[in-house]
């Protein structure tokens, strides 16, 4: 993977993290008002949000252990 794929990437979990705070407190927002469901919604889709920075993260730094391990 190239610089700028990384730079990418690493600009996606940014993104991503981001929308785990937006829906986190759209949520919070939900719930406070007393629309229970409509917030577990919104908490699900947080909760996927963050497992997939997670991962994204996770393979970036595994990328980054290789290559200096195992530079071209």
């Amino acid at each position: 993977m190239t610089l700028s794929g990384r730079s990418l990437d690493a600009t996606r979990v940014i993104e991503l993290l981001t929308t785990h705070d937006e829906q986190t407190a759209s949520a919070a927002e939900l719930g406070s008002k007393g629309k229970y469901e409509e917030a577990l919604v919104q908490l699900d889709a947080s909760d996927a949000t963050i497992a997939e920075s997670r991962a994204l993260a996770a393979r970036l730094a595994a990328e980054s252990l290789t290559r200096g391990l195992y530079p071209d």
